[in-house]
């Protein structure tokens, strides 16, 4: 049977005009289906379905069960750390020794493979850069070798320029003074002294300070900046040192040529080279005894990637087409859905990983051999990510579905066509992958138009059902609401579909030859050093200034006390991140991994380098000792896990500390055994100082704590999904109208670049706040961070969805394949007829007015809950404040802001029915003290600042209870039951943390402060045991008046969904209304059911307290100073005032301060403390005197004196309330200019945010001292 005489089989109805269908030339009848189950019914109902059902064995599934000893992970980690120790001890091939080497002859050659001009050493460096290169592929390698030659390199050729026109001074023993220019260390870490040029120091020192400060500005890799500024440390440490290193104690002569500056830069040529040669090594060690190519393992992944995606596809059809329970009830499923999609996202990642390595393979034509091309596969792996997220929409609206009578009625048809679909797309996923692994420049997919056909078809048959069973039976609007998961699932295969589609026209407009992709990549290097938005960029400029000034710490250890050592410089250079939590892990692993790799091999060192005869045994324990503790070390670094930069640490360490060669078996060297051991652990103390250095200008200057950085990226993202939710959303569910072009390309580029880079960012973030030290802030809740961005990675899934449905609307429209319908529910109804559609369109609209406003209530709260006022908040305070907003809003029925007698009255009723036998008539008594205890006297409304007022002082309703119960004897009674006996009648209480408020007598609606217990109110009753006949048993419960357990947004998004099938089923609505509408409508509802005060004492105060505080000052500048004050100072305007007295100390107090509590309205105040600085030596100095005939300070002292009066007759008799100066000293002589300043900026509008914070705090304030009966 063909497809035209399957659908003309059912009542002869031909498809809407409206619809083009290109019919498949085959059956789907004939398809051959991969599956083991075979549809036997072509016909769209089916009452018996014949099934087979095939029983073999997979050979491919062998020892499938069958446990393995060793774990993948474990041989592959233990293969890299065996290729990097064999790769050292080959390294450590280059500083075999001169066989004619004598150690009293300084100048003979050394070291057998180096001229005999070469004397600076340090031939462990190949080693350390054999470490330092190793990755886990030889592209990774590549790029390791890469970046860290460009920083090398840069540094050298640095120097080279810098010393060609600065001239090093030498030792001139021929002077009068030859000790002129230089001074001597007594006191040094080695316990030896030594010499230091400061001509030379002076030189080259500020060109560092240069150097670093450029190279942490400009674009560079992070890599390349830390070997560059490592390097150029060390470079130019070793040109300045004046100490000659062949003979100890002598500094280099001016005799000597060796000593030129030319040829150290030619030594220091040859140390670059030596460093290059290891890096070389290690892409050798990646080459054997197999290559490790990132080619080939993306290769393996990316085939591997379409068989991971269609077997999640086939689960969740499966799941969804042929079982008929809840999925929220098939817990092996939901874990195989979990494991599935989790070992999919993984590959994902591991290849987007592999695909940077891979360009570096490619950089050196590698991918010719291997026959790679990174767009193609660039290409292809956005297509699984796209993939991954669609299939995650289908399994969202599998989890959906409740599988009632429509959905039934519907698979019976649809069943046979979501299977072909799900085999068609097998094939063109299968035939994709097939050829972009042939590196076909150009796709012409062949199962491309038979999946086209198959989903138009899937679409006309789910109307054509969906018509026909609204016509013959009797559908109420409940039940097509409860089907409004069908049509998610459904667009979601479309989606999926369309995905695999376009990706042919994707896959085909874009250029691989080689040519093309160098231009492409010098023009954006290019672009990005000469962009002036990148330098106008202020944290580059403090990253740089930090980085810089540490160094430059370091660089005055290394001169002043360890003897020219680059230890300090350069292992701050290596540790340097953006934020103090990877800042903190760095510094950690590194003094870790100086421990590991320093102590014990350290040990055998010490033994080793004694064993002089045999030499040979000496060399091959050492080499023995280093390939084992180097293997375990880079074991470590492979494994990824929290240690492994300490196990790279280790590693070159250890590798340093045992191939330092010594002279101690040679008859004249100058090695000894304590020398020998200072030397092995002197690089654990230069490298705790630079932690030391590093952390404590990380921490005190400009400190970036990811912490911070990561709630302040959340709140960017989501300010992000709250502008998409308002495009898309409010834009469509308000109006039909079609959204324009620029407002779907802004959309476009906030779901697909935008939010997707905050995300990816917060993950990292995530990670380096796990290990932040908290110091004084509360403990970080890594799982509480983890889940949000789970939710928010969804959030971003479900609006992309609906971003690419309102798209494929858009473009079936502009193609002319919808016929849009005139009458829509999204639109104002005009004159229209039928009663029914005026109150659908007014449930639509009110609806959907709930819901926008919910939702935007529910971003402003987390925005709020993540901005720094909720820093330092403990989980129960955040917990309470959002079920603070939302009991709020559940009482707010009409979305006012303010809740009106009416709105407590639904509240309080909801409260009352949790307790029990309780009449609900007998509420309304208590509304009006519910609104005199929590608003404000003489409003007839709650605004949500009083609400949150009450619940901040601990607003809470008790409900006592009683039922009547037979009289007991009294030896059965407890001691405690008898106190809760009562003698009177029902009586309610309203329970306050302060107040009692009871409704039998109202005098003691402040006459009981702080928490009741049982027994108190029992005794306030005057209880007797001898009134039981006619006793009530009491039982209490405690209502919280934020008695909600979630977001209530499932609530508002069911009323939409009833409004619109309620209007759908309106006057045959449905058979109007295009497939492509109720596909947009109801995936617009489904998407986000997923997002969840006397005015005189004020201007007492503002008059008196700068008055009080110019006064003080005006008293301390009579005090004698205390120094003279700069020379510099002498000539700026009004220096004659400018004293270094009391005054100056008290002055620079208030403006440090004020600059922290605030850097606008704190610069202005530290201005105006400045002037006032000036102008109390003024007046002490010239106006008081010759006005006044009296010292400066008595006048001062009586307008303190007066100010303060003033200040306690405003507290006293205005405000009834103690001065600020016996609750906070602090805020009284040091915060209150500042205050006064802030409430004078508050009236020109500055910063109103802070003013309603600082306004509802104070009022609460006010009400809470009132409350407790604090008033003088």
């Amino acid at each position: 049977m063909t497809a035209s005489s399957a659908m003309e089989s059912h009542e002869n109805d031909s498809p809407p005009t409206h619809t083009e269908v290109t019919f498949v030339t085959e059956s789907p009848a004939e398809i051959k289906l991969r599956r083991t189950r075979n549809l036997t019914s072509s016909t769209d109902v089916a009452d018996e379905i014949a099934t087979n059902m095939r029983i073999n064995l997979d050979k491919r599934r062998k020892g499938f069960l069958s446990p393995s000893r060793l774990s993948a992970t474990f041989r592959q980690n233990t293969e890299m750390a065996l290729r990097a120790s064999f790769a050292v001890i080959l390294s450590s091939i280059i500083q075999t020794r001169n066989q004619a080497y004598d150690p009293s002859h300084a100048h003979d050659k050394k070291w057998m493979f180096f001229p005999d001009w070469y004397y600076l050493g340090g031939l462990s460096y190949c080693a350390i850069m054999v470490v330092f290169s190793m990755a886990y592929n030889v592209g990774g390698t590549i790029r390791e070798v890469c970046q860290g030659f460009s920083g090398v390199g840069v540094a050298l050729l640095y120097n080279y320029i810098l010393f060609a026109f600065v001239e090093v001074e030498r030792f001139d023993s021929k002077a009068d003074d030859p000790y002129i220019n230089y001074y001597k260390i007594n006191k040094a870490f080695n316990s030896n002294a030594y010499w230091i040029n400061v001509p030379n120091m002076y030189a080259t020192l500020p060109w560092i300070f240069v150097f670093t400060v450029g190279v942490m500005v400009l674009p560079f890799h992070i890599n390349t900046r830390k070997y560059a500024v490592g390097t150029n440390a060390y470079f130019t440490l070793t040109i300045i040192n004046p100490a000659n290193p062949l003979r100890p104690g002598q500094l280099k002569s001016i005799d000597e040529e060796l000593f030129d500056t030319s040829n150290i830069l030619r030594n220091l040529r040859i140390f670059a080279i030596v460093g290059l040669l290891g890096a070389l090594i290690s892409v050798v060690a990646m080459c054997f005894p197999y290559p490790i190519f990132a080619i080939s393992r993306l290769r393996e992944d990316s085939q591997k990637a379409a068989a991971d995606l269609l077997e999640l596809l086939n689960i969740v059809v499966d799941s969804y087409c042929f079982k008929n329970k809840n999925v929220e009830n098939m817990e092996f499923l939901k874990l195989r859905l979990r494991r599935k999609f989790d070992d999919a996202e993984a590959r994902y990642r591991r290849m987007e990983s592999l695909l940077e390595d891979a360009w570096w393979e490619q950089c050196f034509g590698l991918h010719y051999p291997l026959r790679f091309n990174r767009v193609m596969s660039r290409t292809y792996i956005k297509l699984v990510g796209s993939l991954i997220a669609d299939l995650r929409t289908l399994s969202y609206a599998m989890r959906l579905e409740k599988y009632g009578r429509l959905h039934t009625t519907y698979m019976a048809i649809l069943k046979r066509e979501i299977y072909i679909i799900q085999t068609r797309s097998n094939d063109l996923l299968n035939e994709i992958s097939h050829e972009v692994h042939d590196l076909s420049p150009h796709l012409d997919l062949k199962s491309l138009g038979a999946l086209e056909n198959q989903v138009e078809m899937a679409l006309y048959q789910f109307r054509k059902i969906q018509n026909r069973t609204f016509a013959k039976e009797v559908v109420t609007p409940e039940e097509v609401a409860e089907n409004v998961p069908l049509n998610l699932f459904l667009f979601s295969l479309n989606s999926l579909c369309s995905t695999l589609l376009n990706f042919q026209q994707s896959y085909n407009s874009r250029k691989y030859d080689d040519a093309h992709r160098v231009r492409s990549f010098v023009r954006k290097s290019l672009r990005k050093i000469v962009d002036p938005g990148y330098y106008r960029n202020p944290t580059t400029w403090i990253n740089a200034f930090k980085i810089t000034l540490a160094v430059m710490a370091g660089v005055g250890f290394s001169v002043g006390v360890y003897g020219f050592s680059s230890t300090v410089p350069s292992t701050i250079a290596y540790i340097m991140c953006e934020t103090l939590g990877s800042s903190f892990r760095k510094t950690v692993n590194r003094v870790g991994g100086v421990v590991a790799g320093s102590i014990v091999p350290s040990v055998f060192k010490f033994f080793f380098v004694q064993i002089c005869e045999p030499q040979v045994l000496s060399i091959v324990l050492t080499n023995i000792v280093m390939f084992i503790w180097v293997g375990m070390c880079m074991y470590v670094y492979f494994g990824q896990g929290y240690a492994a930069y300490s196990g790279m640490v280790a590693a070159f360490v250890a590798s340093d500390t045992l191939m330092r060669q010594t002279d101690i078996c040679y008859p004249n060297g100058s090695d000894s055994s304590s020398s020998i051991a200072v030397a092995s652990y002197s690089s654990l103390a230069q490298t705790s100082v630079a932690v030391v250095i590093f952390i404590s200008v990380e921490t005190f200057i400009f400190p970036k704590s990811a912490i911070s950085m990561l709630r302040h990226s959340i709140v960017d993202s989501l300010k992000l999904h709250q502008k998409a939710f308002d495009e898309l959303f409010g834009h469509h569910l308000s109006s039909s109208v079609v959204m324009d072009e620029s407002s779907m390309a802004d959309v476009r580029r906030m779901l697909a670049v935008d939010i997707p880079n905050s995300l990816e960012k917060q993950r990292q973030l995530l990670v380096e706040a796990m290990v932040e030290p908290l110091l004084w802030r509360p403990n970080f809740s890594h799982d509480k961070y983890k889940r949000l961005l789970e939710i928010s990675q969804g959030l971003l899934n479900n609006n992309y969805l609906l971003f690419k449905l309102l798209r494929w609307f858009h473009f079936r429209v502009s193609q002319n394949r919808v016929n849009l319908s005139s009458s829509d529910i999204r639109d104002v109804v005009v004159g229209t007829d039928v009663d029914g559609d005026v109150d659908c369109h007014a449930k639509w609209k009110v609806s959907t007015a709930h819901f926008q406003s919910l939702v935007r209530d529910i971003f402003d709260t987390m925005k709020l809950v993540f901005c720094d006022t909720f820093c330092y908040a403990d989980p129960d305070q955040t917990a309470v404040f959002m079920q603070m907003k939302e009991a709020f809003r559940l009482a707010d029925k009409d979305c006012s802001g303010e809740l009106n007698a009416n709105d407590v009255t639904v509240m309080l009723g909801n409260i009352f029915a949790q307790s029990g036998d309780v009449k609900k008539e007998q509420i309304k008594k208590y509304v009006q003290e519910f609104m005199d205890v929590v608003g404000k006297p003489g409003r007839t409304t709650v605004s949500f600042e009083d609400f949150m007022d009450a619940l901040e002082h601990g607003l809470k309703l008790e409900i006592e209870v009683y039922h009547r119960v037979k009289p007991r004897p009294p030896a059965l009674l407890s001691s405690a039951l008898q106190r809760a006996i009562k003698n009177e009648g029902f009586q309610e209480k309203y329970v306050d943390d302060n107040n009692i408020f009871e409704k039998s007598d109202t005098s003691k609606l402040a006459g009981t402060v702080g928490p009741v217990t049982v027994s108190e109110l029992s005794q306030t009753r005057g209880t007797s045991s001898d009134s039981l006949e006619n006793a009530s048993v009491f039982i209490r419960r405690e209502y919280d008046v934020l008695n909600v357990e979630d977001f209530t947004t499932s609530e508002v998004v069911a009323h939409m969904k009833a409004a619109y099938a309620e209007w759908l089923l309106t006057d045959n609505r449905y058979e109007r209304t295009s497939m492509e509408e109720q596909l947009l409508l109801n995936c617009l509802v489904t998407f986000y059911l997923s997002y969840h005060d006397t005015k005189i004492n004020q201007y007492i105060h503002f008059a008196c307290i700068w008055q009080i505080f110019i006064s003080a000052l005006c008293m301390f500048a009579s005090l004698e100073s205390f120094a003279e004050p700069p020379s510099f100072v002498t000539s700026l305007p009004y220096s004659q005032y400018m004293l270094l007295n009391p005054s100056c100390i008290l002055a620079g107090i208030y403006m440090v301060w004020y600059i922290q509590l605030d850097r606008v309205a704190g610069s202005l105040g530290a201005a105006l403390v400045f002037i006032c600085y000036l102008f109390a030596n003024f007046f002490v100095q010239v106006y008081a005197p010759s006005n006044f005939e009296r010292p400066g300070w008595q006048i001062a002292l009586a307008v303190h004196c007066f100010a303060w009066i003033m200040q306690f007759i405003g507290h006293g008799v205005f405000e009834r309330r103690k001065p600020a100066l016996f609750d906070s000293l602090d805020q009284a002589l040091v915060t209150a200019p500042m205050f006064v300043l802030l409430e004078a900026m508050f009236a020109f509008g500055y910063r109103p945010e802070l003013y309603k914070r600082v306004s509802f705090a104070a009022k609460a304030n006010i009400k809470a001292f009132r409350a407790a009966g604090k008033t003088l």
